[in-house]
């Protein structure tokens, strides 16, 4: 594996890099992610191609998937390109995978203007750990962005994913029960879903669209009175595993 050292934080692949995290249309373009850390790069090096790999000066490229190019990196660099204070010394690009089909798949989860990007990523996390089919994602913050990337853990890569409009949305659960979180809805232990089945969460400030809360079960999730609602990503992993059939059988 051939290695080039770069020691300049002036270096255009360490400003191409650093743009390509902070900017979701830089990221679009050249259709590439940057995950960081030992763990992350060493498990989705296994099942995708690494197209760029940063290590830490020290560290033997050998002991790390194969990329297509390969650098040997300061610390100062890895906490430029990466944005984190302390960079575990191991960071990688990989090409972001294609829109999945959802279509005909039994569990889907649906993102209806998610804007937080760790609520997005352990969203996703919790989905992909409960075996979920897929998730479709309207809008909202982008699933590749820095901050949703590590709340994820790998996440993102595994789960089958897909972007697109309420329109998409209601194609897709038009032979769906659909469950959608609400404050108002019918009691969580009352629902008795089946297969297939989709489970809508929300931006918590604005709730579900109305085209979709029009074709939806609206859910609520028992609470003491004290407290009036719940972060979506804990709300919604609630939801994912009490409504999957799966555990009720």
């Amino acid at each position: 594996m051939v290695s080039v050292s770069i020691k300049s934080l002036q270096h255009p692949i360490v400003k191409e890099l650093a743009h390509l995290r902070k900017n979701a249309k830089a990221r679009q373009l050249a259709n590439e992610a940057l995950v960081c850390g030992h763990k992350m790069v060493l498990e989705l090096g296994k099942v995708h191609p690494l197209q760029t790999l940063l290590l830490l000066e020290g560290l033997n490229p050998s002991d790390y998937p194969s990329a297509k190019q390969t650098y040997l990196v300061t610390e100062g660099i890895l906490k430029k390109i990466t944005g984190l204070e302390s960079p575990e010394g191991v960071a990688a690009t990989l090409t972001i995978p294609k829109n999945s089909e959802l279509k005909n798949k039994n569990r889907i989860l649906i993102l209806d203007h998610i804007s937080d990007p760790g609520n997005l990523g352990t969203l996703l996390r919790t989905a992909s750990a409960l075996s979920y089919d897929g998730a479709l994602l309207i809008h909202g913050v982008d699933p590749y962005n820095d901050k949703a990337l590590r709340s994820a853990k790998g996440a993102t890569f595994h789960l089958p994913l897909a972007t697109g409009t309420v329109q998409n949305a209601l194609s897709l659960i038009k032979n769906m029960t659909a469950y959608a979180g609400n404050l108002n809805g019918q009691p969580l232990e009352n629902c008795h879903p089946t297969e297939p089945f989709a489970v809508i969460v929300s931006n918590e400030s604005h709730g579900i669209s109305d085209e979709l809360a029009n074709y939806c079960t609206p859910v609520t999730i028992p609470m003491n009175t004290c407290v009036d609602s719940l972060n979506v990503a804990v709300a919604g992993g609630i939801l994912l595993y009490a409504l999957d059939p799966r555990r009720l059988r």
